[in-house]
C-alpha cells in the first residue's frame, strides 16, 4: 500500500473537465508533450462587404445593370480588403 507522499499528486496536473446531462470528457496536460497554439484571425468588415458586393451583383442581374456594377465594385472592395488583411496577419 503506497503512503500518502509516494501516491502522484493529481492536483499539480492541469486539466479540464466537461460535464453535459449525457456524457462526461475529461483532457489531461501530458508533460513533454507541446501544446498547439490556435490561432484565431481578429474581426474584420471584409467578408460582410463581400458578400454584400455578391448580393449586389445577383440583384442586378435581375433589375439593373448599375446595381451590377455597383456589387462588382463592393465584390471586388471586400475581396481585396481581406486578402490584404490576410497578407498582414500572415507577415506579423
Amino acid at each position: 500500500m503506497m503512503s500518502e507522499d509516494q501516491q502522484p499528486d493529481k492536483a499539480k496536473e492541469p486539466s479540464a473537465e466537461v460535464k453535459t446531462e449525457n456524457e462526461s470528457v475529461e483532457t489531461e496536460w501530458i508533460p513533454g508533450e507541446q501544446l498547439e497554439l490556435i490561432r484565431i484571425p481578429p474581426p474584420t468588415i471584409w467578408p460582410a462587404t463581400l458578400a454584400l458586393g455578391t448580393t449586389g451583383i445577383a440583384f442586378g442581374v435581375v433589375t439593373h445593370w448599375i446595381l451590377s456594377l455597383a456589387g462588382l465594385f463592393l465584390f471586388l472592395l471586400g475581396a481585396a480588403g481581406w486578402i490584404e488583411d490576410m497578407r498582414k496577419d500572415v507577415l506579423q
